[in-house]
């Protein structure tokens, strides 16, 4: 069991408001390691079966990923009516807050090379998994203190079947309202058809949209709209016309390139394999993380800050394994790992 009193908790980094929010991300201090980590807190309260189902299959998927560049959970447990999953501590936040820095241009598609390349490789490894990450996003990309690009967000991960040749889904997201905007229009429309992991690599040109330019197509229209134009097979052309029309900002022509292969239709859509070729990332000459440091001291981390325990409500001594909760008794997918 995990002894909840071995976190201090510190500050609330997740970013949102106080109102109802189920799930929040903490800095804290182990007091076993003596280091800083971040811990996810996630309320049980009115959580469904299918919520716990997912949660669960989040935690097993993570647990089984071995990549430099996937986010990993240090341990699991129940604490009174919450959740808690520890992780690194990735003290400059997401790639949306370093994409903040008022660099020039060919600084920023340097960055872009290096952090896009990390990407890559993570898709890599899960899609030679069978995993659709589906959920790829700025804020889903993580940078930590000395430069590495880890990628969260694995909540709306998803699995192929095993019996299953070819790999097509059919199964839509869980709680896809927010990640509409960078959703492939496959993925969307719930056809016979279904789509497949290349779906991940059409978030990955709309994230890279989002991080070059500061903002993203569709960022101006309701949710119902964005979801009839990408139906409607327009959406190519209004995030052509969005790069256009911003012209501040200038960047290479391989990587308007790179956008393309993106962009295209599920069947002519680059593989993460083949998009790892492309002629905008030949540059790489060193590590990213030699890269990301240069580039780091510009940037504003994470400020940390530490509050009362009242602030943050510390939950009771209580420690039942959710697999006692929620009666899950399949050891493989535990939750203390």
């Amino acid at each position: 069991m995990t002894d909840a009193k071995r976190y201090k908790f510190l500050e609330r980094i997740d970013g949102k408001d106080n109102s109802n929010n189920s799930t929040t991300v903490w800095t804290a201090e182990d007091s076993k390691s003596g280091n800083m980590i971040a811990i996810k807190r996630i309320n049980l309260e009115n959580k469904c079966i299918k919520d716990l189902e997912i949660l669960r299959n989040e935690i097993a998927a993570v647990r089984s990923f071995k990549h430099p560049n996937i986010i990993c959970y240090y341990d699991a447990a129940t604490v009174g009516n919450e959740t808690w999953l520890s992780m690194p501590y990735y003290s400059y936040g997401s790639s949306v807050n370093l994409f903040a820095m008022d660099i020039l241009p060919n600084q920023k598609e340097l960055l872009l090379m290096h952090v896009l390349r990390s990407v890559l490789n993570a898709l890599i490894y899960l899609h030679e998994l069978g995993y659709a990450h589906r959920d790829i996003k700025g804020k889903n990309i993580l940078i930590s203190a000395n430069g590495n690009v880890c990628l969260s967000g694995m909540d709306k991960a998803t699995k192929k079947s095993t019996f299953k040749q070819d790999w097509v889904a059919h199964e839509f997201i869980e709680r896809a309202a927010d990640s509409v905007v960078w959703a492939a229009p496959e993925l969307l429309a719930q056809d016979i058809h279904g789509y497949n992991c290349k779906v991940d690599i059409y978030s990955l040109g709309m994230t890279a949209v989002e991080l070059a330019y500061g903002r993203i197509p569709f960022d101006d229209m309701p949710v119902t709209q964005i979801l009839l134009e990408k139906l409607n097979g327009i959406s190519h052309a209004r995030i052509h016309s969005f790069i256009q029309n911003t012209t501040d900002v200038v960047f290479s022509n391989s990587f308007y390139q790179l956008l393309d292969s993106c962009f295209k239709s599920d069947s002519d859509r680059w593989s993460a394999v083949q998009l790892a070729t492309h002629p905008f990332f030949k540059r790489i000459k060193i590590t990213n993380e030699d890269i990301l440091q240069e580039f780091l001291h510009l940037a504003k981390p994470i400020s940390e800050f530490k509050v009362s325990e009242a602030d943050i409500g510390i939950v009771s001594e209580r420690r039942d394994s959710i697999d006692e909760d929620c009666g899950w008794q399949d050891e493989d997918c535990g939750w203390q790992f």
